[in-house]
Formats: structure tokens, C-alpha cells, sequence
């Protein structure tokens, strides 16, 4: 059997400890990113924001700030901002409202967004929702699952 030269390992670990921290040269990056965030409740309706830190996956990023907004008359709105390095991804994510033991009360479906240029938070059109508001008071929780392609 054939052993790798000491020097090229020396210079191979030289490489690798200039890339960025966040970085795993041995790790793939994650086909999608999931992420649990319980509602805080401000007045008539209840919030969820989906960071900090940023949400990545792929090519694509999910900005911090990003959040849905559940009101108590059944009415509810995301907004969100995506950015990617590479022109024409597209980002998709689904998300489910629960309640404190984890049970699913609804599901929001799959919503995709298109970049058609890189490296800027492009701002979605805010998306507007109804669900049953005889649920409002047992909401507790968002479950979001985001996927770059």
C-alpha cells in the first residue's frame, strides 16, 4: 500500500485552514435548511422570526429578519428576503403552524421565489394567508423547512 507523502498533507492542511470557519471542506452543504421558532405574541397577533442568524442552503441565503405574522381574525402574512451567488436559483419553503406539544394545527404549503440576479437580498412580494381562527389561541409554534435549486 501506498502512503501520501508527509509534506502534501502538511501543505493540504496549510490550504484548508484559509477557508472561512464556516466552511467544512469535507462537508457537503445541506440540501435544505429546517429550522423550529416559537410564536411571540404582540398584541392580535403572533410573530415568527425566522432568525437570526440568516438561513442558507445550497447557493441561497433566507435573511434573518424574515417572519410571518399570524393575526387572531384568521389573516396572516410572510415576508422574506433571498439572496444567492448564482443568477436563477430558486428558493422553496414550506411551513406548519403547531401547538406546545408539537401537534401540526395547519400547513402553508410550498412557496418558491426566483432570483434572477446574485449577491442581493431580493425582497419577496408579501404573501398573504387564512387559516381558521378558532386555532389562534393554541398556536405556539412555526415549523419552516427552506431548499435551494
Amino acid at each position: 500500500m501506498k502512503r501520501a507523502h508527509p509534506t502534501l498533507f502538511v501543505l493540504s492542511l496549510v490550504a484548508m485552514s484559509s477557508l472561512p470557519a464556516c466552511i467544512d471542506p469535507f462537508v457537503p452543504p445541506p440540501t435544505y435548511v429546517f429550522r423550529m421558532v416559537k410564536l411571540v405574541s404582540k398584541g392580535d397577533e403572533k410573530v415568527a422570526t425566522l432568525g437570526p442568524p440568516d438561513l442558507a442552503s445550497g447557493h441561497c441565503a433566507m435573511r434573518g429578519d424574515s417572519a410571518y405574522v399570524l393575526k387572531a381574525n384568521g389573516e396572516g402574512t410572510f415576508q422574506g428576503f433571498t439572496s444567492t451567488i448564482r443568477a436563477g436559483e430558486t428558493w422553496h419553503q414550506t411551513a406548519s403552524v403547531l401547538t406546545e406539544a408539537g401537534t401540526t394545527l395547519f400547513d402553508l404549503g410550498q412557496w418558491n421565489t426566483s432570483m434572477d440576479s446574485a449577491n442581493t437580498w431580493d425582497p419577496w412580494r408579501p404573501r398573504r394567508f387564512r387559516f381558521d381562527s378558532s386555532l389562534y389561541n393554541a398556536m405556539e409554534a412555526l415549523e419552516f423547512q427552506g431548499q435551494c435549486y
